[in-house]
């Protein structure tokens, strides 16, 4: 969960569609100066009230406790605390129609937040340091393998599963955008076509996809550099 700035930033978040992802803290019984330890560790319990979105009306939940905690040694000396809730997920019977509707659900998801990304870049939210070429998956990959083995072989290989998955959503939605040398921009081409009732001239086609194409060329070259500079320098995000 992310921190938001104010209530109205939450707020806009939650039209935005991101349920459960950032939230606003106001007027919680947290004692800084003489925070709670429980169970003989640096974590901090308090509570507070939250205001969730449940078939479509709003649902105050009252005294929801929560604690802040260091998720690791270098999070401790960064003093960097993770927020975690007393929140429990309902479990569902894994059947063939369960699994078959998680997998859509799942993948419709995924499919949202690469379209919200790429939302976000346009508006600036993201900076061109946050995007990532071949070298910046790779490395994606090798972090999130690395985690898994930390508990176990076959998480490694869910990590690495949902890693690919995410990356075929977002070749294919990124492949529909109306832009030349991509099958979204000849689709436009169609679609222009259809609507003028008139083909294209076969050389506009080829001289714009070509044009096209040395973009997206350029384009990775550039990013791959940057990955590459990243790297070099350890600032890659996700790097440890």
């Amino acid at each position: 969960m992310n921190d938001a700035a104010t209530k109205d930033e939450a707020y806009g978040y939650l039209l935005e569609g991101l349920k459960n992802i950032y939230g606003y803290f106001e007027n919680s019984n947290y004692d800084y100066d003489n925070p709670q330890i429980i169970e003989k560790d640096t974590r901090k319990r308090f509570s507070t009230d939250f205001t969730v979105i449940r078939n479509g009306e709003k649902v105050k939940i009252s005294d929801v406790q929560l604690y802040t905690y260091y998720a690791d040694e270098k999070a401790k000396e960064n003093d960097s605390p993770s927020l975690a809730f007393d929140f429990y997920l309902e479990s569902i019977d894994k059947n063939f129609g369960s699994v078959i509707e998680q997998t859509f659900t799942g993948t419709c998801s995924m499919a949202k937040t690469v379209w919200t990304s790429l939302v976000w870049l346009v508006q600036g939210r993201f900076t061109f340091t946050d995007l990532s070429g071949p070298v910046g998956i790779a490395t994606a990959v090798t972090t999130v393998a690395s985690k898994g083995l930390e508990t176990g072989f076959l998480s490694a290989v869910n990590n690495i599963l949902f890693v690919m998955i995410l990356i075929t959503v977002n070749l294919g939605i990124i492949n529909m955008l109306p832009f030349p040398a991509l099958d979204g921009g000849r689709f436009l081409f169609l679609l222009i076509e259809g609507i003028f009732r008139k083909p294209i001239p076969r050389k506009v086609e080829q001289v714009v996809n070509a044009a096209g194409l040395i973009i997206l060329i350029l384009f990775m070259i550039v990013i791959s550099f940057k990955d590459v500079w990243q790297l070099i320098t350890g600032t890659m995000p996700g790097m440890s």
